[in-house]
């Protein structure tokens, strides 16, 4: 049966002392000084074991402690088990643990999406970023580049690729510009002719030198039905792309034109209809259009605007004579579509020479700012020794280069030189009219590559 309460954690239960012997007699007297001896070794340091048991509901922690002072029978040791009684403890012991544990799954999970969240929110600019230059790696150029106004080493990022995008775009611009112009030099390569085998009673030799890429001028050879031969020689206003297509339209209505009028201030009418009533870029060319006619030498023409041609002539007692064509009443094509144009004639005798050109040749700039002038040039073709083209062509060149020295050329260079050969016999002129592609002096064309 329970006796009295030794102290909070035991409780005495009753106890059976041995019977004693003659052999191990009891060393206690009765029971009450065996538990008193049990408390106070309960109390100190001695080597025990613990076990637990339940049932039911209940639970119940044991402690089993050997204690040689308490050994009843001299020679025999005893075991004292303290058992307590734990089932509302270890039931709120369960609670606490629950708790604490839930409490720590908690502050996991919490501590983990906040991780998530703070790893999301640092490296999303950064994955805004990377996705930006997969934009500009497919040449999405209209990709927002996002945080650019942040202040940290990503904004600084973010800014850069913005300067990088807008350095892409500009070479971009530059390429397609590139490949825009060398289309437009192709087309102005296209209206120029071949070859000056379209005539077998004049020679002549011709070269144009662009200022930039491509340019705006441009010269044509043709024969006409009645064998004669049709002579062009223009300047568009502008340099450039546009340039060259208003160019390539006005010498191909020159060419078309021509095949209907014998007059060239017809021609030249006809056309300047064409060019103004389709001219929204406001362009205009400056034109000069000659038929030189086979048999006689002489040349009519009329000139748009243009820088008269020269006319190189060398009299009976060997002097040579230089003179600027007449002019002719006409605006440059393309501004009044019913300007009015007047045709004039001059005569060339065998082996004069005709010389035209663009005011490239005679605004030719120096370093003082100087120009080479149209009395630069009438001095310059007075001193000429041979009629060949070709030779007149290199020595004008020369100098034209010579005195511009190392300055930048402003303006389109274009020059070509005509010299009258005369009749051609009828056997020749047999030849001639079924003939196709025969050799003659070639195209020259300098320009910058």
């Amino acid at each position: 049966a329970p006796g009295p309460v030794l102290d909070q954690n035991i409780v005495r239960k009753g106890v059976g002392l041995p019977a004693a012997t003659a052999d191990a007699p009891n060393r206690y007297a009765d029971a009450l000084q065996f538990w008193e001896a049990v408390e106070g070794a309960a109390l100190t340091s001695m080597p025990r074991r613990y076990f637990t048991g339940c049932e039911d509901e209940h639970r119940a922690i044991g402690t089993e402690i050997r204690i040689e002072a308490l050994t009843p029978v001299l020679e025999q040791a005893t075991f004292v088990r303290l058992v307590r009684d734990r089932t509302q403890a270890a039931i709120r012991e369960e609670k606490q643990n629950r708790l604490v544990y839930g409490g720590f799954t908690v502050l996991i999970l919490v501590s983990v999406v906040l991780l998530l969240w703070f790893f999301n929110r640092s490296f999303r600019p950064l994955t805004d970023l990377i996705e930006a230059l997969r934009a500009l790696a497919r040449h999405d150029f209209d990709y927002r580049i996002p945080h650019t106004k942040r202040r940290d080493e990503l904004g600084a990022l973010a800014r850069g690729l913005t300067d990088f995008r807008a350095s892409l775009v500009d070479r971009e611009r530059l390429v397609l510009l590139k490949e825009q112009m060398e289309f437009a030099a192709q087309i102005q390569r296209s209206i120029l002719p071949p070859a000056f085998d379209v005539t077998n009673f004049v020679s002549i030799d011709a070269i144009t030198q662009p200022a930039e890429d491509v340019g705006g001028d441009f010269y044509d050879v043709f024969n006409l039905a009645n064998g004669n031969a049709g002579v062009v020689v223009a300047d568009v206003a502008d340099k450039g792309m546009g340039s060259a297509l208003f160019g390539a339209l006005a010498s191909s209505l020159v060419r078309a034109t021509a095949r209907l009028y014998d007059d060239p201030s017809r021609v030249l009418a006809a056309v300047n209809r064409q060019l103004a009533e389709r001219n929204e870029a406001k362009l205009f060319v400056t034109l000069f259009y000659g038929v030189l006619d086979r048999r006689s030498g002489e040349l009519t023409y009329c000139n748009a605007g243009h820088e008269p041609p020269l006319h190189m002539h060398r009299r009976d007692s060997g002097d040579l004579w230089v003179e600027r064509t007449p002019t002719t009443k006409g605006l440059p094509l393309g501004l009044v579509p019913d300007t009015p144009f007047e045709s004039g004639t001059i005569k060339l005798d065998v082996n004069d020479n005709l010389v035209l050109f663009t005011d490239g040749i005679t605004e030719a700039e120096n370093n003082d700012n100087r120009l080479f002038s149209a009395a630069s040039l009438n001095e310059l073709l007075l001193q000429q020794s041979s009629s060949a083209p070709a030779d007149i062509i290199k020595s004008v060149l020369h100098d034209v280069r010579a005195f511009a020295g190392n300055h930048p050329q402003s303006d389109d260079i274009t020059l070509m030189v005509i010299r009258y050969d005369g009749v051609p016999d009828e056997k020749a002129t047999d030849n001639y009219h079924g003939e196709e592609g025969r050799d003659g002096p070639k195209l020259r064309i300098v320009g910058n590559t």
